[in-house]
């Protein structure tokens, strides 16, 4: 999102520089509805606020794809993607703790790990697919992957809580 948004909204959408920052400022400030994220663990089961938190980042990034054009709609899917993306990363490292009871350390800097490779290879690897396909599709498969990982969430610990 980060990488590619900017670029999106203003070759392919069309809006000004300053529409096109102000997106990626309101994802920072709606990062802050993260912080919600035990919340929705303790009321939903981590698995399924999860499964929430990646279909709505999925939903984002389909929605930036497909109407780069209307300000509206970058600025809704960038309101969307700053909760889901730290709601993700939050109940990410509140997993990692009990997954890695005895050593919580080892958890985080896995969490920590997995997400450094992502954003290293991510840029590069998609960043060629756009320069042969444009960046609606780079989106599209970024909603894809998300959507699969739902597949990939964790049952049972945190999640029996609810």
């Amino acid at each position: 999102y980060w990488t590619f948004a900017v670029e999106h909204l203003q070759s392919q959408g069309g809006l000004s520089t300053a529409q096109s920052r102000t997106v990626l400022a309101i994802v920072g400030l709606a990062s802050v509805g993260g912080s919600v994220s035990a919340d929705a663990v303790r009321h939903l089961g981590a698995r399924a606020a999860f499964v929430l938190a990646a279909l709505a980042e999925a939903a984002s990034l389909g929605l930036l794809g497909l109407a780069p054009g209307m300000l509206t709609a970058a600025l809704c899917s960038a309101a969307l993607f700053g909760i889901a993306y730290n709601t993700l990363v939050a109940i990410e490292v509140i997993w990692s703790a009990e997954v890695f009871a005895a050593r919580p350390s080892a958890g985080l800097a896995a969490v920590m790990v997995m997400g450094a490779l992502g954003l290293l290879t991510g840029p590069p690897v998609f960043g060629a697919i756009a320069d042969h396909a444009g960046l609606a599709p780079v989106f599209a498969a970024g909603a894809v992957l998300l959507v699969a990982t739902t597949a990939l969430a964790p049952r049972g610990g945190l999640a029996d809580e609810a």
